[in-house]
C-alpha cells in the first residue's frame, strides 16, 4: 500500500502543475482521472492501477465498518460517508451548478440516517449514531454514483471554468441545501476562496486521500 500511496501523491503534484497551464487542460482532465479512479472502488474504473477504497474496506465486516476503535474518532463507515457528502456537496453545487446527487437520485431516504450535511461538527454521538445506522449497501453505492457523477462533470469543464472562482450564489446554496450545519459554514467561505480548479484538486482528491489514510489507520486498529 505504501508505493500505491506514494505513487497517488506523485501523481497529485504533477496534477497540480498541470492545472496552472491552461494550454494542458487535456492532460490536466487525464490526470485528474486517473487520480480520482485510485480512490473509489475498483467498479468505477476497472482498469484503474489500484482502489485505495478496496484494499481498505472490502474485507471488513459490516460490524468493523461500522466500529470505532479506542483512540479514534471515526468508523470506516462513517469516513466513507463524509468523502461522499463532500465531493457530491462541491462537485454538484459549486462546480456543475446542479443539485447534489443525496436529493436529486433520493439517497438521503436510501442510506437511512438523519443528517444530511457533510458532517464537518458532527458530535462524537452523533458519528457514532450515524455508524450504527447507515445502510451500508446504500452507502457504497451512493459513493459509486457520486463518483460516476464526478467523471462526467469533469469531462465536460473547460480550462476557462477551471481558472474562474466559486460563485458567492453557490456557496449560499451550499449553505442553503443542508450541506453544513451553522457551526461548519466556514467551510464553506473556505471553498469560495479557490478556484474551480482547485475544487478538484482539494476537496474530491486530497480531500478523500487524506480521509482514507484515516481510514487506514482505523482498519490497523481494527485487525490488531
Amino acid at each position: 500500500m505504501e508505493a500505491n500511496r506514494q505513487y497517488w501523491s506523485d501523481q497529485q503534484q504533477h496534477f497540480r502543475r498541470l492545472l496552472i497551464h491552461s494550454d494542458r487542460h487535456t492532460e490536466a482532465i487525464h490526470a485528474f482521472l486517473q487520480q480520482h479512479a485510485m480512490l473509489h472502488t475498483a467498479s468505477l474504473v476497472p482498469d484503474s492501477r489500484w482502489s485505495f477504497q478496496d484494499e481498505i474496506s472490502s474485507d471488513l465486516t459490516a460490524e468493523q465498518l461500522r466500529q470505532i476503535p479506542s483512540g479514534r474518532l471515526h468508523s470506516v463507515a462513517w469516513l466513507l460517508w463524509h468523502i461522499a457528502r463532500t465531493e457530491d456537496v462541491t462537485m454538484n453545487v459549486l462546480l456543475a451548478n446542479t443539485d447534489q446527487l443525496l436529493y436529486a437520485d433520493h439517497w438521503f431516504e436510501q442510506l437511512a440516517i438523519p443528517a444530511r450535511d457533510i458532517g464537518t461538527e458532527m458530535s462524537a454521538a452523533d458519528i457514532t449514531e450515524l455508524s450504527a445506522q447507515i445502510d451500508l449497501s446504500a452507502l457504497r453505492a451512493y459513493r459509486l454514483a457520486v463518483g460516476q457523477r464526478t467523471r462526467e462533470i469533469v469531462q465536460h469543464v473547460t480550462a476557462g471554468e477551471l481558472r474562474q472562482s466559486v460563485e458567492p450564489a453557490r456557496i449560499e446554496r451550499v449553505k442553503a441545501g443542508g450541506a453544513l450545519v451553522p457551526a461548519a459554514y466556514g467551510v464553506a467561505e473556505y471553498w469560495g476562496r479557490h478556484t474551480k480548479g482547485n475544487l478538484l484538486l482539494i476537496p474530491a482528491t486530497r480531500h478523500s486521500f487524506t480521509h482514507l489514510n484515516e481510514a487506514g489507520r482505523v482498519r490497523q486498529r481494527l485487525r490488531r
